[in-house]
């Protein structure tokens, strides 16, 4: 892959839409193109895209312009501007995908997009260049309005993280738009001074011992990162490791204790994450575009016996679940997040267990969409007879926890730090080199 151009996926075959609405610029011509044909666009239209029999079909006002038996193209004519006005607006796009805050949003795109029809479903790759795709995820991933640093921190990581590339989750494509890889959700919010000031660290990467780093990020740690192989057991870089989110120790006690977790997540310890603002709206502010405001450093989530039984009914089909008895915690990482559990229940042939492995499949199962995080204690109330009557979940952090905690970041950023403090506070043992001056560059 060169390092000018990114494909990035932003309507998916699993989001199963068959039909797309966007509208042209005001600026600047853009096409419709296909094998044999080139169609010119009307300026600041709206036009609809329709999966059909195999086909892919342009609208407009309720005329069919054109059937695609080939992947079709909606490209600009000329150089790819990135001022909003010069960009195409695609309305419905899923983001959050399976995730707590997941919805629907418009999106104003720079760049060409190429459209296939897969299975009956559309699927939309965005062709544009890699600094653009850059500054729009790190606008994206939190708001363009959180303090400069913060915004360059996010930047140098997203770009590391793209360029070093550990996980090929789309092949043919380098990314999507999503969390599963980087947030990217065009030029809504960017603005010229944003540009002109990450212009200096235009190049820059996270380097370790030769090589791009694969810098991984979460939301919130909850006070302490995780290391990467405790969430993926095939990571174990020596940068990605559990680090207390200050620059001094949190806690003397192992997280990996029950009995100390247990103490961790009722305490608001002082640390880089820890929002401690007294106006909620200020943290708002500093959020991404799609994150639900709450309480992600500490919060809990409660069940009654009744619907914790009713979720895992609906997330473990095909097991006979007639009422759960009782969660047991097993083995945690250094940040407390659980990477495996054991859940008594009520068959119809007496006591079963289940054991979920994996902090992904433990907030998978346990939250109706996704669990902020694995880093809980579980409460049990009983009756006076033993019997379960609800289950809460207390807990710290959003995320995985692995690498930069953004939350951290910004705490950082908020308190003077630059972002060649922040990055080597989540990524120890690094360094800021530019790329062109990396030896063993990926796209040699």
């Amino acid at each position: 892959m060169g390092v000018s151009l990114s494909k990035i996926g932003i309507i998916l075959e699993q989001d199963q839409q068959r039909q797309v609405q966007f509208q042209t610029p005001e600026v600047g011509l853009m096409i419709w193109k296909s094998q044999d044909m080139v169609m010119p666009l009307k300026k600041g239209a709206v036009y609809d895209v329709i999966a059909e029999a195999g086909t892919i079909q342009l609208w407009h006002q309720s005329e069919c312009l054109h059937t695609n038996t080939v992947p079709a193209y909606l490209m600009h004519h000329e150089d790819i501007l990135v001022e909003p006005s010069a960009c195409v607006r695609i309305q419905n796009i899923l983001v959050g995908r399976n995730f707590h805050w997941q919805k629907y949003i418009s999106q104003i795109l720079p760049g060409n997009f190429l459209i296939t029809n897969a299975n009956g479903f559309l699927v939309w790759v965005n062709e544009l260049p890699l600094e653009i795709y850059l500054l729009c995820v790190a606008s994206s991933e939190m708001s363009p309005d959180c303090p400069i640093e913060l915004v360059k921190a996010q930047l140098i990581a997203a770009r590391s993280w793209f360029l070093a590339h550990a996980e090929n989750k789309h092949p043919g494509w380098d990314a999507c738009n999503d969390d599963c890889c980087q947030r990217y959700q065009g030029l809504g919010h960017i603005t010229q001074a944003l540009w002109n000031n990450v212009k200096d660290i235009q190049g820059l990467i996270l380097a370790y011992q030769g090589k791009i780093v694969d810098a991984r990020y979460s939301k919130c740690c909850g006070g302490r990162t995780e290391a990467s192989w405790h969430i993926w057991p095939q990571t174990k870089e020596a940068y990605l490791i559990s680090v207390w989110d200050s620059d001094q120790p949190l806690n003397e006690q192992s997280l990996q204790d029950e009995q100390n977790m247990q103490t961790w997540v009722h305490q608001a310890p002082r640390c880089f994450c820890n929002p401690d603002m007294d106006d909620a709206q200020e943290l708002i502010k500093y959020l991404g575009q799609v994150d639900v405001p709450g309480h992600y450093f500490r919060w809990q989530q409660s069940y009654s016996a009744e619907e914790f039984t009713n979720l895992l009914v609906k997330k473990l089909p095909g097991i006979a679940i007639e009422r759960v008895l009782g969660i047991t915690c097993g083995e945690r990482g250094e940040s407390g997040r659980l990477k495996q559990l054991r859940i008594a229940y009520q068959s119809p042939n007496g006591l079963q267990y289940i054991d979920i492995a994996g902090e992904y499949q433990i907030r998978s199962t346990l939250h109706p969409s996704f669990l902020y995080s694995s880093a809980f204690v579980v409460q049990e109330q009983k009756d006076a007879h033993g019997i379960l009557q609800r289950i809460t979940l207390v807990g710290s952090g959003w995320g995985h926890g692995v690498g930069m905690c953004q939350m951290g970041a910004l705490g950082m950023a908020l308190q003077g730090f630059s972002h060649q403090a922040i990055l080597h506070h989540y990524f120890p043992g690094t360094d800021l080199i530019l790329l062109d001056k990396l030896v063993n560059r990926r796209d040699k």
